[in-house]
């Protein structure tokens, strides 16, 4: 769908169900989200990562640049 200028798209959040740690837990109650640990990415997924990170930076415009989870 293309939204015209001054439109506004509506955001729908899924809730999502995960087992994390404790110290994952204190940072979603810091932040409000996760992000992701580039120690866990398997190296042939690496470059897939950086990939969708360079679109979450065109789009979101908050984006910091964090690894996703």
């Amino acid at each position: 769908m293309k939204l015209e200028k001054g439109e506004e798209a509506e955001v729908f959040m899924g809730t999502y169900w995960t087992i994390q740690s404790a110290e994952k837990w204190e940072e979603i109650q810091r932040k409000s989200y996760l992000t992701g640990n580039p120690n866990f990415i398997y190296p042939e997924f690496i470059e897939a990562y950086h990939w969708i990170m360079k679109k979450m930076k065109q789009k979101i415009p908050s984006y910091q640049g964090e690894y996703p989870v």
